[in-house]
């Protein structure tokens, strides 16, 4: 069982959380909080609240960040995914603010290294030691130099490989053969850029250029469903280009809008998003957004501009930029109710620490309150305290909210629950195979269960004991894939 299914199970244990992840990425050597990437999602492996509003925009940065999906996960391990994030300038190739898949970079600054990721967030690492560098959260794995080429090991056969640019060459997924990406060498406006990525014999994406107004573009890439094509325009007095289209090999697709009146100035500000049939006759909008003159996102909705649905307005009142200063955003909903939003950094990074108020459209739950250690890792949520070994896995959580006094629940270093325990109920206590089932359960009352398991992993048999019974009762599972059947044998020979 995964560390996110235990805190679901605590979500429904206490009142409703708004539970999601944060998200890193790098600007400039110094180690600045996060701006870009995801603000509901994270990484690592510590629980954190939902930093975004609407769809979404970050609550501290004012950053808006979208994920489009071109190609989904397939079996090779093969995608095709934007992101925009318009505080980045991400891929020009793609446009001002764009980036895909492929696009996680290795940036070196000094000793310390930093991976920024596709969607815009980022790993750390602590000071490089010869040729490997540990990540700052251990769930991170490591950097190592090996051959002129870094390889970022996360364990389980998961990893990426960097050349000496720190471009993306490799991506590795358990099981699967390696994702190669293949880039341009010579000099020139695509030097480094990607021209091909082989997922083994089963799919690649081959990328196409053309130069655009004296700039390279990114004009389409080619799948084994056909192709994708992508269309840009460039704003007057400007070099860069900006996204406006994308069309999938069945001739639907998307437009990019970037209306003038609600950029401020900036003309690479996505400001809607609009979806048209094969046609290209039919078109729904789908999104609308809005910036300040600091190019901040302040409005987002669903429709029009001027549609009201999960429409939302931010104010950002106080934003931290110091270590432990406190902040304030505030967001009016569509009834012009407010929510108030209490940041501040920990551990370099940005944090919400209680939210009050009304309830906005993509928000954290109001009545929210948490507490952060010196590393930024939340240590408490609503009363419920969070405790972390060596590590910073998690090994036991707290829960005060609950219908057992005392609850507690352990963890071991694989993120298993190993032992829960109230005032009432005593301690149960769970053993795990090497493949992290669990073949053994010992209650508080004394008794116990047994389970069995055949070479695939199929639960073939469960003894259960108790001290108020002279033998097991057996229960035995028998199954026929072939014939999709299986059937249940129950001993109980106490009642013989």
């Amino acid at each position: 069982m995964k560390r996110i299914t235990t805190l679901l199970m605590l979500a429904a244990i206490m009142a409703p959380v708004a539970w999601s992840q944060t998200s890193e990425t790098i600007n400039d050597p110094v180690c600045l909080p996060a701006l870009t990437g995801h603000p509901c999602k994270d990484k690592n492996k510590v629980p954190t609240l939902n930093l975004g509003a609407g769809n979404p925009i970050h609550l501290i940065s004012g950053n808006k960040y979208q994920e489009e999906t071109d190609l989904p996960f397939l079996p090779s391990g093969l995608e095709l995914v934007r992101y925009y994030n318009s505080l980045s300038k991400g891929n020009p190739l793609l446009g001002e603010g764009w980036s895909h898949s492929y696009d996680t970079r290795l940036h070196f600054a000094g000793s310390k290294l930093q991976i920024v990721h596709a969607d815009g967030s980022r790993t750390m690492f602590q000071p490089r030691k010869g040729d490997t560098a540990h990540a700052v959260q251990t769930s991170q794995g490591k950097l190592q130099l090996k051959d002129n080429l870094w390889h970022w090991e996360l364990g389980g056969g998961l990893g990426k490989v960097f050349n000496q640019h720190g471009r993306l060459i490799q991506v590795n997924w358990p099981g699967l053969e390696p994702i190669l990406i293949t880039r341009e060498e010579k000099p020139g406006p695509t030097r480094h850029a990607i021209m091909k990525v082989q997922a083994g014999q089963q799919h690649k994406l081959v990328f196409n250029y053309e130069i655009f107004k004296n700039t390279a573009r990114l004009s389409r890439i080619d799948t084994h469903v056909g192709t994708f094509h992508y269309q840009h325009e460039q704003p007057e007095k400007h070099t860069g280009l900006r996204l406006i289209g994308m069309q999938r090999p069945d001739k639907m697709g998307k437009t990019y809008a970037y209306e003038a009146p609600y950029q401020h100035g900036n003309p690479f500000l996505l400001t809607g998003i609009s979806m048209h049939d094969h046609t290209g006759k039919k078109t729904v909008r789908t999104n609308s957004w809005a910036y300040n003159e600091k190019g901040l996102a302040i409005r987002s909705n669903t429709g029009h501009q001027d549609d009201t649905q999960n429409r939302i307005k931010i104010e950002y009142i106080s934003r931290p930029k110091i270590e432990n200063a406190p902040g304030l955003t505030r967001v009016k909903n569509t009834d012009g109710k407010h929510t108030n939003f209490h940041t501040s950094i920990k551990g370099g990074k940005y944090v919400l620490e209680a939210i009050e108020g009304a309830g906005c459209h993509g928000c954290a739950t109001p009545g929210t309150k948490a507490k952060y250690d010196s590393k930024g890792k939340m240590s408490s949520l609503d009363g419920t305290q969070i405790h972390y070994d060596e590590n910073d896995n998690i090994s036991q959580l707290d829960i005060s909210r609950s219908p057992w006094p005392g609850l507690q629940l352990h963890y071991d270093a694989k993120d298993r629950p190993i032992t829960w325990s109230s005032k009432i109920t005593g301690a149960e206590h769970t053993r795990y195979n090497d493949n992290n089932q669990p073949v053994e359960q010992n209650f508080a009352n004394a008794d116990q269960a047994l389970f069995e398991y055949d070479k695939d992993g199929h639960l073939i048999k469960v003894m259960e004991s108790s001290k108020n019974k002279a033998r097991p009762v057996t229960t035995k599972i028998v199954s026929e894939p072939k014939n999709n059947f299986f059937a249940i044998e129950y001993s109980d020979e106490n009642n013989i």
